[in-house]
C-alpha cells in the first residue's frame, strides 16, 4: 500500500471525475453508507469508440456498509451527490505492484 485516506461526504457532497495516478490498484471500503448517499460510478471508456466492449454506459456501485471494491487505478470514476441526511464514510487505498 502506498497511501490511504478517509472520505466523509456530508449531505450534498460528491467527488469529481478522477483517477489515481502513480498507483496500480485502488480500492474503496464503505464504513458508513445509507440509501441515496452517493454511488461510485465508472464511465464506460469505450462508449464513444467503435470497440463497444461493455454494453453499459456506466458501471454503478451502490455503497453498502462493509463492502470492499478493487479497481485499476487508471480507471476514471466519480461519486454521485449524497442525497441522504447522513454522512457517507469510506476508506480509500492505493497499491503499487513491486
Amino acid at each position: 500500500m502506498i497511501n490511504g485516506w478517509i472520505n466523509i461526504n456530508s449531505t450534498n457532497n460528491y467527488n469529481y471525475f478522477h483517477c489515481h495516478g502513480g498507483s496500480d490498484v485502488s480500492s474503496v471500503f464503505w464504513v458508513k453508507a445509507n440509501k441515496n448517499s452517493g454511488s461510485l460510478v465508472f464511465p464506460n471508456p469505450y462508449q464513444y469508440s467503435q470497440w463497444h466492449m461493455l454494453e453499459e454506459e456506466h458501471k454503478v456501485f451502490e455503497p453498502k456498509e462493509g463492502k470492499l471494491i478493487f479497481f485499476p487505478s487508471s480507471m476514471n470514476h466519480f461519486v454521485t451527490q449524497n442525497l441522504s441526511k447522513t454522512s457517507r464514510i469510506s476508506l480509500a487505498f492505493n497499491f503499487k505492484a513491486v
